[in-house]
C-alpha cells in the first residue's frame, strides 16, 4: 500500500517521523504520534490513537516504527493524489511548531536544524527576510507559500 507514495513524500514522512522520534530508537508511542498527526493536520483522539495503534502496530510492541507510520499515513490519505498546496499546508504545519499561524525565525532554525540543512543564522534570517512581505519578521502561511512558489519556479532560457 506504500506504494501509492513518492520517495519525496517518503522523504517528507520519514523527516517528521525522526522529528518526534524524540530518543532516536525509530519508533514512537502513542504522545509522539498524536502530536506528529496533529501537525501533519490530520487530528486524532486519544480513542482514534489507541485504535490506530493497535490496527497498524503490527509486531505488538505498542509504538509505530517508520514501515507502520507510512502504511497508517496511506490508509489516512484521501483517495485523490495530494496536490502541491496540500504538501505546503503539511509543511507549514510542521515548521510552525507553536501552531500560532507564523514561522518565527527560531521554528524556522530549530526544524531546519532537526533536518540536517546546515544552515547559518545569517542563511535563515535571509530565508525569513526574502518571505517577509509585511516586515513582522515571522512568516505567514502566505507568505510562505509564496516563497516556496517562487523557490521552485523554473527560470525561463
Amino acid at each position: 500500500m506504500v506504494t501509492r507514495l513518492t520517495e519525496e513524500q517518503i522523504a517528507q514522512y520519514r523527516e517528521a517521523f525522526n522529528m518526534f522520534d524524540e530518543d532516536g530508537e525509530g519508533a514512537i508511542g502513542e504522545v509522539a504520534l498524536g502530536r506528529m498527526m496533529e501537525k501533519l493536520g490530520q487530528p486524532m483522539t486519544t480513542a482514534e490513537l489507541k485504535e490506530f495503534i493497535e490496527e497498524i502496530d503490527i509486531d505488538g510492541n505498542g509504538t509505530i516504527e517508520f514501515s507502520e507510520f507510512l502504511e497508517m499515513i496511506v490508509r489516512k490519505m484521501p483517495s485523490d493524489d495530494q496536490t502541491q498546496e496540500d504538501d505546503i499546508t503539511i509543511a507549514f504545519k510542521v515548521f510552525d511548531r507553536d501552531a500560532d499561524g507564523f514561522i518565527s525565525y527560531h521554528e524556522l532554525r530549530h526544524v531546519l536544524s532537526n533536518l540536517g540543512e546546515g544552515l547559518t543564522d545569517e542563511d535563515i534570517r535571509e530565508i525569513i527576510d526574502e518571505g517577509d512581505e509585511d516586515n513582522d519578521g515571522r512568516l505567514s502561511y502566505e507568505e510562505f507559500r509564496r516563497l516556496l512558489e517562487r523557490s521552485t519556479e523554473k527560470p525561463e532560457t
